[in-house]
Formats: structure tokens, C-alpha cells, sequence
């Protein structure tokens, strides 16, 4: 056991070398590791929660492999403690859950498209805008789908344009929806980089 363990766990070396896993991880099952599948090169990664000489709990991951000293095959295993991860995760999730709150209790349409022009997200009142009911109808698709065909040159350029400047605003054009319905919308769009291609 190296120190950042004696560290995480709050025990000498001197102790955690008399104990056993059971002793300091939650849930502890010795049969698990036949119901996980391994990785190609044997080792076996899982989340579990670990408990510290105080008592307290922290969630982590955990990654075994086995290992052959002197003859004799051993099980080494890598603790990472991951309460700062889980800590951002949860308020990633909760910044998202407010996002989405706040988009879909206000009057405007709200979109999210890729480079193309497709949609990859959008709240009940976008949906709402381009003629169609759920949001599934038009994921995957591009805006000129239910923009009016007279306006669909001057959407696809300004798309391009958009692109290249960064943001457009205040564009005019009208959106048309199965039934062949007329509704003029204004849009202003921004462009956000998310470090995927």
C-alpha cells in the first residue's frame, strides 16, 4: 500500500497491511469481480464507495489487475478517490436542470444546431415554431426542412455566414409547417464552441 492510500483512508501502513477489503469498502462482495467484465489488457475498472478510519465515505474508482511477484499471482488494485468529479458532475447536472427550467418556462424558441444546420436540441416552444409536436420530429434535421421555400436560399447563407462571423441577429424569415401554415419568426443566433468536430 503506498502512502496517497494511507493518506485517503486515514490508516498507518502498518494497519492496512492487517486488513482486508471488506474492512474498508462499502458493499463489499468477493464474487463480484466474475460478473465484470474485463478490459483488453485484463484489468477490471468499477465504482465503489470507501470508508475512512473517521467513519466517513468517498466514492471511488477502482481498477485491479493481476500482477505475478516471485512466483506467486496478486490482485494490484488502483483507488482513485473521485469526490471532486462526482461533485462537479452533480452541479453539471443541476446547471443543466436549471438550463432547461429557465428555456422551457419562457415564450421563445430555443435551439441548439450543429455545423450543418441540424438540430440537436430544442425546447417546446422551437418545436412548437417549426409546425411539428415532439422534439424527436425534428432531430437530426436542418432548419430549411420547415423554412418557407422562398426564404430558404437566404436562411442557408445566412447559416454560412453565421458561421464565419460568429452570431447573427434579427433575421426575418418565415417557417412553414406540413399544412402548408405561414409563421414569421425572428432569429438571432450565436455561435459556441464545444470542442467537437
Amino acid at each position: 500500500v503506498n502512502q496517497q492510500a494511507c493518506h485517503s483512508l486515514g490508516y498507518s501502513r502498518e494497519e492496512l497491511l492487517g486488513m482486508s477489503l471488506s474492512d474498508i469498502e462499502m458493499e463489499y462482495n468477493q464474487h463480484r469481480f466474475i460478473e465484470l467484465e474485463a478490459s483488453e489488457d485484463g484489468a477490471i475498472t468499477f465504482s465503489s464507495v470507501y470508508r475512512r478510519k473517521d467513519g466517513s465515505m468517498f466514492p471511488t474508482e477502482v481498477r485491479v489487475g493481476e500482477v505475478t511477484l516471485r512466483g506467486q499471482t496478486l490482485n494490484l488494485a488502483a483507488i482513485r478517490d473521485i469526490t471532486a468529479r462526482r461533485r462537479s458532475e452533480e452541479a453539471l447536472k443541476e446547471s443543466e436542470e436549471k438550463y432547461r427550467t429557465l428555456v422551457e418556462t419562457t415564450d421563445t424558441g430555443f435551439t441548439i444546431l450543429d455545423s450543418q444546420g441540424r438540430v440537436i436540441d430544442a425546447n417546446k416552444e422551437y418545436v412548437r415554431l417549426t409546425g411539428h409536436i415532439s422534439l424527436a420530429e425534428i432531430v437530426g434535421k436542418s432548419v430549411l426542412d420547415w423554412t418557407a421555400e422562398y426564404d430558404r436560399e437566404r436562411n442557408r447563407a445566412e447559416v454560412i455566414s453565421c458561421l464565419q462571423r460568429g452570431y447573427v441577429r434579427s433575421l426575418e424569415i418565415d417557417y412553414v409547417d406540413a399544412q402548408g401554415r405561414i409563421t414569421p419568426v425572428e432569429l438571432n443566433a450565436t455561435v459556441l464552441s464545444t470542442g467537437n468536430a
